[in-house]
């Protein structure tokens, strides 16, 4: 199934970007990158996430191996979620890359830009405000960047200048796509709620470490992707008619909100803290603390010269990144590296039992969930939880830890 779901979401993403992408240098490279018969096309795949979005997708629904029509149309309606979640990592990174070398909040500009039109309509966008952006030609990653020079190598008069706006567009109308195929009245609430959440994270607007928990498991969209393929393989395989009964049952309700706790857990310290007890955590930090600070150093230079065991994979891939991460809540970088540490680790032991009974939580809903025929509903979330376990159990230098959404 990964492979019919793939050849679907390659036609899918094509014409979108024939169709609705505005003629432009990005367009024509877009079209030339996802051709066919380019021998770097995979590359590209690899490097912007969709072959790991292929894999999360074809396993959460691996229960249904029926191949017929219904499984032709979830998949489609899946590609447009996939569509929106590509844009949403170039508009992300674009935002970021744009941060580090201008300064100011432009991340945030971005999400206004999207809450206004999902507020207004797609009509209402002022493209005013999205010419404000320069295209960044390593907008996919730092690992990308070659493959546009090997389109710049066969294109020389290319002008991809002013030209990133076109992005941000691209993923107002992705998102319009995927909030156009639920009608729920609250979906669209929730997309934009998890804009406001992103605003908030990145204007430091929390006051302990369970607000900032809420906050980071509404940023990585895993609500929002877990009602969407609930909502969409109940109107195929079931029935329109019981949709809202669905999404009113405080069970199902409660695992989705559980399951997005857990997934950002997962992302941000990987599976060893998450299902060890206290004292082996207590036990990597006393480790690591054992590697002495050199002279001059601060706490983040001495963690990433020292903290290469894979425990620590996930909290080192943030601190290298300056990404956010739960816990390093209330660290700063005046404090010395025990202090630090001693913090970290009561972070993680807290987060570590939030973690646990969030899992108890799920597993004791399976016998109502399949005594009311919403087994698929267990196996969606469940297995959604299962492959970000395994895939932030690895290295996140390695294709098999890479990010999925």
């Amino acid at each position: 199934m990964k492979n019919l779901l793939f050849n679907i979401f390659n036609d899918k993403y094509q014409k979108f970007i024939v169709d609705t992408m505005p003629d432009s240098s990005i367009r024509d490279f877009h079209k030339w990158i996802m051709d066919s018969n380019n021998h770097i096309k995979d590359d590209y795949l690899q490097k912007s996430g969709i072959l790991k979005m292929i894999e999360l997708y074809s396993y959460m629904f691996v229960f249904n191996d029926k191949y017929d029509d219904k499984i032709i149309t979830l998949y489609e309606k899946i590609s447009d979620l996939m569509i929106y979640q590509v844009y949403e990592i170039v508009s992300d990174n674009i935002c970021i890359n744009k941060d580090k070398i201008e300064g100011g909040n432009i991340i945030k500009v971005v999400n206004d830009i999207m809450i206004e039109s999902l507020n207004n309509g797609i009509d209402k966008i002022s493209l005013m405000n999205l010419e404000k952006f320069d295209f960044i030609s390593n907008h996919l990653s730092k690992d990308n960047s070659r493959i546009f020079d090997s389109y710049k190598v066969i294109n020389k008069e290319v002008a991809i200048e002013n030209e990133s706006w076109i992005i941000i567009y691209m993923n107002i109308i992705s998102c319009f796509n995927v909030v156009n195929n639920i009608d729920l009245s609250g979906y669209k609430k929730s997309i934009i709620r998890r804009y406001n959440s992103l605003n908030d994270i990145s204007m430091n607007k929390y006051y302990n470490i369970e607000e900032v928990l809420r906050l980071q498991s509404e940023t990585i969209m895993v609500n929002q992707t877990i009602q969407y393929c609930i909502y969409i393989y109940t109107e195929i395989y079931n029935s329109k008619n019981i949709l809202n009964k669905v999404f009113n049952n405080a069970y199902i309700l409660s695992i989705i909100y559980d399951a997005a706790i857990v997934i950002r857990l997962l992302n941000d310290l990987g599976l060893y803290f998450l299902e060890n007890n206290s004292k082996e955590i207590e036990s990597c930090f006393e480790h690591l603390l054992d590697n002495k600070i050199m002279e001059n150093e601060n706490w983040i230079e001495w963690f990433l010269r020292t903290a290469s065991e894979l425990p620590f994979n996930r909290l080192y891939k943030d601190i290298l990144f300056n990404e956010y991460n739960t816990a390093l809540f209330n660290i700063y970088i005046e404090m010395n590296h025990f202090e630090v540490m001693d913090r970290v680790t009561d972070n993680i032991k807290h987060l570590s039992l939030i973690y646990k009974k969030c899992i108890k939580n799920i597993e004791d809903k399976k016998i109502y969930l399949f005594d009311n025929g919403y087994r698929y509903i267990f196996d969606i979330v469940m297995n959604m939880i299962k492959f970000h376990q395994d895939v932030y159990s690895k290295d996140y230098t390695t294709k098999e830890g890479e990010f999925a959404i």
